[in-house]
C-alpha cells in the first residue's frame, strides 16, 4: 500500500490502494473525508479555526494557504473529492486530535483553547456541507498520528500515551 503523507497545513486525496497519514496532532485537527463506494479519501491537517481576513501591503486580500484552516481546508478538500468523481451523498467524515496541549498550565484564557475551538470549527464545517461526522477522537492532552486506509476506509490513530485505536 502506498503511504502518502500529509504535512501542517496541508490536504491531500488519494485513491485505493493508498494510506493518508499526518503526524503530531496536538492542537491541529486532522479531518478525513471519504467515500466507500468509490474509495476515495481525503485527509486535511488544520492549524486553526478560521483563515484571517488579512490586506496586503497593496491593498489586496492575502491569499492564506487553504489546508491551514478548517473555514477553508474542509470545503477545498470536499471539492477535490468532487472533482475526482465522488457523490456528496456518500461521502462521510471522521476527526481526530484538538488535544489541550497546554492543560498542565492552570487556567487557560479563551486564546489557549485552541484544539476546542478547531474541533468546533470542524464541525461546522463539515455541518455547512451536510457531511455526517461518523466517528471521532478528539481532546484530551496528548498528541497523536492518523493515518486513513483508502481501502476500508478506516482511520488509525497513534498517541506515544495512549493505545493503538482504529475509528
Amino acid at each position: 500500500m502506498i503511504k502518502i503523507t500529509v504535512n501542517l497545513g496541508e490536504y491531500k486525496v488519494a485513491s485505493a490502494p493508498a494510506s493518508l497519514i499526518t503526524h503530531s496532532l496536538g492542537s491541529c485537527v486532522g479531518v478525513t473525508l471519504y467515500d466507500p463506494t468509490t474509495k476515495l479519501g481525503g485527509l486535511a491537517h488544520i492549524m486553526l479555526p478560521k483563515a484571517p481576513d488579512t490586506i496586503n501591503c497593496l491593498g489586496n486580500p492575502s491569499i492564506t494557504p487553504s489546508g491551514k484552516y478548517a473555514s477553508t481546508a474542509v470545503r477545498s478538500l470536499f471539492d477535490e473529492l468532487i472533482k475526482s468523481g465522488v457523490n456528496k451523498k456518500h461521502i462521510v467524515a471522521k476527526i481526530a486530535g484538538g488535544a489541550c496541549m497546554f492543560s498542565g498550565f492552570g487556567n487557560l484564557s479563551e486564546n489557549m483553547k485552541i484544539g476546542e475551538k478547531n474541533i468546533e470549527a470542524v464541525h461546522e464545517s463539515l455541518a455547512s456541507l451536510e457531511i455526517p461526522v461518523i466517528s471521532q477522537d478528539v481532546g484530551g492532552n496528548t498528541g497523536r498520528t492518523v493515518e486513513l486506509r483508502t481501502t476500508d476506509g478506516k482511520l488509525i490513530i497513534t498517541s506515544a500515551f495512549l493505545p493503538r485505536k482504529e475509528i
